[in-house]
């Protein structure tokens, strides 16, 4: 379902939201939508991926875990540890293989997939990108004060730069705290990427490209992207948002048992005092910071040594008959159907013989 574009969006020649029905992670953020494009398929209907494709980057300060995502998505019957998993480094291949996942290869992140969509530079231009909220968190106690702190912060330094504008998850948007404190501070935003969106990974390559400088108060993949596209980051430590870890816990203990572990693991909260010191770290606490470095460990974090062309994808992702992981998974799901047969069978005959 398309979304309308906002008249700011429209301004940064963003492609407007397509909001889909993702049928596993390789769907996320329009990740198979970009590889379909590349090879003249229907990008809002790509064939069904029957790998797993890891959507995120991994960044040294990130610990290697079984993602989450391999425990809980569908694996068409074929065994967890068979099913193909495209990952971003090699790094994380191994780590994987050495997990029992055979299968693992490294790709590079989707983002990667996506750099086709890079707009000209807005000289002077400003991104911020605060700490977001997903369906299941809460706002914490703070978070009208965190809210009006990055706001005031903004509006005072608003006049070193040509154009400041903000990026918002939907999240936050559907919720209106944000949109109705920057309405009335007269500041423009968007909204950003969420995993249902087909042109998620089209709109971030489009919007991070334009600025100059991105402006975040909480770690995740956004820096790495804003670094590979060549955006001074800095990290501002003005509060929190909301319980994140408590409210991850909470969430895949219920819901996602298996996976409860290796997200918490992977997500883990941070403290101001953690932002801080990676913000020294990173050369993140000021506007001096090292371009030419942090794009080298952007490459590192989303593999872009190990991005493959289209019609190597095209066979990982399982959409060839005739490729390993096109056999591997129909195979296997044979088998079991085979199986289930055979048990079926066994049982019918079993009581006509009683």
């Amino acid at each position: 379902m398309q979304q309308s574009c906002t008249p700011q969006e429209e301004q940064l020649n963003l492609p407007a939201r397509q909001l889909i029905q993702t049928r596993n992670e390789s769907d996320y953020y329009g990740a198979t939508s970009l590889i379909a494009e590349g090879l003249g398929l229907d990008p809002m209907n790509p064939p069904l991926a029957l790998a797993n494709w890891l959507h995120y980057p991994l960044p040294a300060w990130m610990e290697l875990q079984v993602p989450y995502d391999v425990h809980n998505h569908k694996t068409f019957g074929v065994p967890r540890q068979m099913r193909p998993l495209l990952v971003p480094t090699t790094h994380s291949q191994d780590f994987m293989r050495s997990h029992g996942y055979s299968m693992a290869t490294a790709v590079g992140a989707p983002f990667l997939y996506a750099m086709h969509y890079l707009q000209p530079r807005i000289h002077g231009s400003r991104l911020i990108m605060p700490e977001h909220t997903l369906a299941y968190m809460t706002y914490s106690k703070d978070a009208r004060t965190t809210i009006s702190r990055l706001i005031s912060t903004t509006m005072e330094t608003k006049n070193d730069f040509t154009t400041t504008v903000f990026c918002l998850h939907p999240e936050d948007v559907k919720r209106g705290l944000w949109p109705d404190a920057l309405d009335g501070a007269g500041i423009p935003w968007v909204a950003g990427a969420e995993k249902s969106d087909s042109n998620a990974l089209r709109r971030l390559v489009a919007l991070l490209s334009q600025f100059e400088m991105v402006v975040t108060n909480n770690v995740g993949s956004h820096i790495v992207y804003a670094w590979h596209l060549g955006c001074k980051v800095k990290l501002e430590v003005v509060g929190k948002m909301h319980d994140s870890q408590s409210d991850v816990d909470n969430y895949y203990l219920k819901n996602h048992p298996l996976g409860a572990e290796a997200n918490s693991a992977k997500l883990g909260a941070m403290t101001n005092d953690d932002l801080e010191n990676l913000a020294k770290d990173y050369g993140m606490s000021d506007e001096s910071s090292d371009l030419e470095t942090q794009r080298q460990f952007s490459d590192l974090a989303l593999g872009a040594h190990s991005k493959r062309n289209l019609e190597d994808m095209f066979d990982l992702l399982g959409w060839r008959k005739g490729s390993r992981v096109w056999i591997t998974s129909q195979f296997t799901i044979h088998d079991r159907v085979a199986r289930k047969f055979k048990r079926w069978a066994r049982s019918k005959f079993s009581k006509a013989a009683g």
